[in-house]
């Protein structure tokens, strides 16, 4: 039964998470457009290069975030209410302190943000500063409500908070849109998301109260030495895996601004907010049931927990796989039609945009084990090694090189394949889940021989086509699609992990044909 209404919450999370976030690209697409056509590359560039200074003031949060929705997964499974509230409460003092240490932090910064800006913008310093302000404002103030997200996804109920956000998000757009169209000001445009966002972490924290009234109604319950020296244990890892997920993901910004230009940062950012939707979309899909596999990892046997690694991996891998490919194809016609051709950026940069995708994609579900598991301590290392060197070969690719933008992100790659490339899942496969290695690099060489078909095929097809940018959108979008498709099915349909896929999604009809066509049962 507790199997059961893990998999229809998992399921119910999913969908929920995947719809809104088709939803939010569509909403983030066409603000974006709206934002070029008024603002253009310069403040686009500074959008892209905040957000990034932002993401490093969040290494404050010291990994506060996944230490709490493992904590709660326990108790809120036995419904030991007045643990559940003792450990809210911690969590709400903490943030509110991490609010405060940001927001100093982020001040701090403003003597050194000359340091990243071109000094022949047309934008008034004065007037950069004043955005960042409000860019910063927005982040502090997101801080007094995070703890009660949390809860939610603690208890596979994020599907809640995945509709409260996409309906912030799209009522932000729109009023976006308008105060783009009315007033050109890029301030107005922050102020408006500012509103609207801290009105709707007043709702949903309401909501969270209103729904959880048993756990605020509780007798506290006090935390034992135990809870706390393992709370303290997980914090440390996720501090460290924050780390190196922000520095590797943030830095590349930061670098390209300084070495190249902010209107460079401007035009990779275009492709990186396509990729991220991607991304955001299979997230939603493979993170929504981490609460679900956290559940697992507390009351299911390793056997059985080995058995969700290998289908959510191939769950994971498929979605990156096709959006990988139909990315490469698409991309440079697509943005041609949309902002214009001097919005492109060149064949070798693409490439190795394709290649960082395809690398940060397939961690998708080591990474998920990793919270769901908390197993954050136990590569606490790891992180700092993978940022190191991902500063070093950057810096080197880009100071010794002409590769620009290019030589930046090859330094992310080779960072990647030294560090969590290959890390990560050992941990879990071998020492979380008691596997040999060789099962997932098997997986692996399949999924990579597939994709090397793929591009081969596709570049084969490709020799003396020659369109206009609508028509050619259109062949790649369908031959990529297509090919993609068959590829995939050659390669993956006799699969166990394939035949799981099709009972969960209840498509027996097709899993008959397909047994049909190979004349036996799939293995």
């Amino acid at each position: 039964m507790a199997q059961q209404n893990r998999t229809k919450l998992a399921l119910k999370n999913s969908a929920t998470s995947t719809i809104a976030t088709v939803l939010q690209i569509l909403v983030t697409y066409i603000s974006r457009t709206f934002f070029i056509y008024y603002l253009g590359k310069e403040y686009l560039g500074i959008n892209g290069l905040f957000t990034s200074v932002l993401s490093f003031l969040s290494l404050v949060e010291l990994g506060i975030g996944p230490t709490i929705t493992y904590s709660l997964y326990k108790p809120l499974a036995k419904k030991q209410w007045g643990t559940v509230k003792s450990l809210m409460r911690l969590y709400q003092k903490t943030y509110r302190i991490i609010a405060v240490l940001v927001f100093i932090l982020g001040i701090s910064f403003l003597p050194f943000m000359k340091f990243f800006i071109d000094q022949a913008m047309s934008i008034p310093m004065f007037r950069i500063q004043m955005i960042y302000g409000l860019f910063l404002l927005n982040s502090v103030s997101s801080y007094f409500f995070t703890y009660n997200r949390s809860l939610l996804m603690a208890d596979q109920k994020n599907y809640i908070n995945t509709s409260y956000t996409l309906i912030a998000n799209i009522v932000i757009s729109i009023l976006q849109v308008g105060i783009l169209v009315l007033t050109k000001s890029f301030m107005y445009y922050l102020v408006v998301a500012i509103i609207v966002n801290f009105v709707f972490n007043i709702i949903i924290s309401k909501r969270v109260h209103t729904m959880y009234s048993i756990v605020w109604n509780s007798d506290l319950v006090p935390i034992n030495t135990k809870e706390i020296s393992e709370m303290k244990h997980l914090t440390v890892g996720n501090v460290a895996n924050k780390v190196g997920t922000i520095i590797v993901k943030s830095s590349d910004n930061l670098i390209i601004a300084r070495f190249v230009s902010v209107t460079a940062v401007g035009v990779y950012s275009n492709y990186v907010m396509i990729l991220n939707s991607l991304q955001m979309v299979i997230n939603s899909a493979i993170t929504s049931v981490t609460s679900g596999l956290g559940n697992a990892a507390v009351e299911e046997s390793v056997a059985k927990n080995r058995e969700l690694f290998y289908l959510h991996n191939f769950v994971n891998n498929s979605l990156v796989y096709f959006s990988g490919i139909i990315f490469a194809a698409c991309i440079n016609p697509f943005i041609s039609i949309w902002v214009g051709s001097s919005y492109q950026v060149s064949r070798l940069t693409l490439t190795v945009i394709v290649i960082n995708y395809f690398i940060q994609g397939f961690r998708g579900t080591p990474l998920v084990f990793i919270s769901s598991h908390g197993l954050a301590w136990k590569q606490r290392w790891k992180p700092i090694v993978e940022s190191v060197t991902n500063i070093v070969f950057s810096f080197l690719f880009i100071k010794f090189t002409d590769l620009q933008v290019a030589g930046v992100l090859l330094g992310t790659i080779c960072s990647s394949l030294l560090t969590v490339s290959w890390y990560e899942p050992y941990l879990v496969v071998t020492k979380e889940l008691g596997d040999r290695f060789r099962n997932y690099l098997v997986q692996m060489f399949y999924l990579l021989s597939a994709i090397l078909v793929n591009f081969g095929l596709l570049a084969l097809i490709e020799v003396n086509v020659s369109f206009s940018s609508y028509l050619l959108l259109i062949w790649r979008l369908g031959v990529s699609s297509a090919l993609s498709l068959v590829i995939f099915l050659l390669f993956f349909s006799r699969t166990k992990e394939f035949s799981k896929l099709i009972k969960i999604l209840k498509i027996p009809e097709y899993a008959k044909k397909i047994q049909r066509f190979y004349g036996k049962e799939m293995i």
